[in-house]
């Protein structure tokens, strides 16, 4: 089914969306960008995951992975094209994969929710304090020792000896 401007757009806002929330990978952000390219004035999207490597300028195993995660997200579907062989009618043979783009079914995805606490900052301020305390047990004056006790006492540290009293 072939695509409009704006459904291949959609496409992409979501697919792009999906990137910046961090449910895609860069790679599979080229792969859907390789395939909307690649789509035909009649629909037909049928790339070998070779040419798409080729194209997205990663390793088959990464286009893999990334249609994967295409399939996971709704954004791309696709058919196997097997053909029995000749020689033995039990057997087939994949040649191809048809593919298709699913902008119906490609829904911007919500935020991702903030954070309400700062582990890193609160993590790297009570690293900071440890560390001050601990490469300066001397603490000239009474205030600064004063200061560097409530630090530990605020973040639930023990308080060293060298700062008590």
């Amino acid at each position: 089914m072939p695509l409009n401007r704006e459904k291949r757009a959609r496409v992409l806002f979501c697919a792009r969306l999906h990137r910046k929330a961090g449910r895609l990978s860069a790679c599979g952000l080229d792969v859907v960008e390789v395939l909307v390219k690649a789509l035909g004035t009649d629909g037909r999207l049928d790339l070998s995951h070779a040419t798409i490597a080729e194209r997205a300028c990663c390793h088959v195993a990464t286009v893999v992975r990334a249609l994967a995660q295409l399939r996971a997200l709704g954004l791309v579907d696709w058919t196997r094209r097997m053909v029995r062989r000749a020689a033995t009618s039990w057997q087939a043979e994949q040649i191809s994969n048809a593919y298709v783009l699913r902008p119906e079914a490609a829904t911007p995805p919500a935020a991702r929710p903030r954070s309400t606490c700062d582990t890193q900052g609160a993590r790297a301020e009570r690293n900071r304090v440890i560390k001050r305390a601990v490469l300066n047990p001397q603490i000239e004056d009474e205030r600064g020792r004063h200061q560097a006790a409530a630090q530990f006492r605020a973040l639930g540290l023990p308080v060293p000896a060298h700062l008590e009293g």
